[in-house]
């Protein structure tokens, strides 16, 4: 399921919106799972435009008032068959990732250059065939330091996923760091997903245990969230073991709490229109213990011929007033994406163009 990419690490890449019918293809960022395989990027739909129209490279600049290039904001590169092969961020914040793929289409490693503020290579591969990752930081010396190591093992219905850290980084440094971490993903229902990770120390102590769910309906995701473990465990009057730092809740326990809609914090919601295509989105990612958060809500606009041409966001929390923004879109007849006007509603617009190149 697509949408369980928002449990791992997102990482922002750059922006490119293009024409597809059920949603909006907007890659503002690029997920990244470092718990199993490397999903293709961008999605099958967003790969067929790619492909029909032979792109080669796509170039985001932006412009100035008099409609002169200002600057190159982003580049990317894309494969005959539409799969990104890197992507470079140049604006802040920066990013320069690279993809690699094996002759059955199945991306095998991503590499992630050094930055002002990451001085490392990051590179996690993955073999297909049995299952394993590695993560693993690329020092200037030439030296290579694991990160982590991933291993899946299916068990009917049930994925699970045991990683094992042995370096953390952290503020661009590397920390001597030993953990591991067990997760247990399966479906009670063909409209459900449910993860339960447990992390324990380098010592095996329990540290501290994950309940997320994602509800779809009809292969769109509706809603994303998590449990609150410290309140699960009260209501399923699950202690603490000795020896332990925090308590064990079974799947069985957690699933019903989830069913009595305790404890549960929904932190990204979608809604669709008859044709299928998002018209709204609701992200609150991190809430505090008093259930407070910064709300951001995404209201889509399409035209006849299912491009998305506005988007307007709204950014709210209890601490800061909230703000609003706009986003307008224009689009070649092929259906690529040809420019963009951020703040579209203030006194000072910013406009970007998509310049494209091809393959022959």
């Amino acid at each position: 399921m697509r949408a369980l990419g928002v449990f791992t690490s997102v990482l922002v890449a750059t922006s490119l919106f293009m024409a597809q019918k059920g949603c909006a293809q907007s890659v503002d960022k690029v997920e990244v799972d470092l718990s199993g395989p490397i999903r293709v990027e961008p999605d099958s739909i967003a790969r067929n435009l790619l492909v029909r129209n032979r792109v080669r490279s796509v170039v985001k600049v932006r412009l100035d008032d008099e409609g002169a290039v200002r600057d190159t904001v982003s580049l990317q590169l894309v494969d005959p068959s539409g799969r990104y092969t890197r992507i470079d961020q140049l604006l802040n914040p920066q990013l320069h990732r690279e993809w690699s793929y094996d002759e059955k289409g199945r991306c095998t490693s991503l590499v992630t250059h050094p930055t002002s503020y990451q001085p490392f290579t990051l590179i996690y591969s993955y073999n297909p065939a049995l299952q394993k990752g590695l993560q693993q930081a690329l020092k200037p010396n030439g030296k290579s330091i694991p990160l982590s190591e991933v291993q899946l093992q299916q068990r009917g219905d049930t994925l699970l996923t045991e990683t094992r850290t042995h370096t953390l980084l952290a503020n661009g440094s590397l920390l001597n760091f030993e953990s591991r971490r067990l997760s247990r993903r399966y479906s009670p229902h063909p409209d459900t997903v449910l993860i339960l990770a447990y992390n324990y120390s380098a010592i095996g102590q329990l540290v501290s245990t994950a309940f997320n769910y994602s509800v779809s309906r009809q292969g769109q995701p509706i809603e994303i969230g998590r449990l609150d473990m410290e309140m699960a465990a009260k209501l399923q009057k699950v202690k603490v073991a000795p020896k332990q730092a925090a308590p064990q809740l079974t799947p069985a326990q957690a699933l019903q709490v989830l069913r009595q809609g305790k404890a549960v914090y929904p932190q990204f919601r979608w809604r669709y229109d008859a044709q299928q295509r998002i018209v709204g989105q609701e992200m609150t990612p991190r809430l505090n213990k008093q259930g407070q958060g910064t709300t951001t809500q995404l209201e889509y606009t399409y035209n006849s011929l299912n491009q998305l041409i506005g988007r307007q966001q709204i950014t709210s929390s209890i601490y800061t007033p909230s703000a609003t923004a706009f986003t307008v879109y224009s689009y070649a007849p092929n259906g690529l994406l040809l420019g963009e006007t951020s703040d579209a509603r203030s006194e000072k617009p910013i406009f970007y163009r998509y310049q494209y190149q091809y393959y022959e």
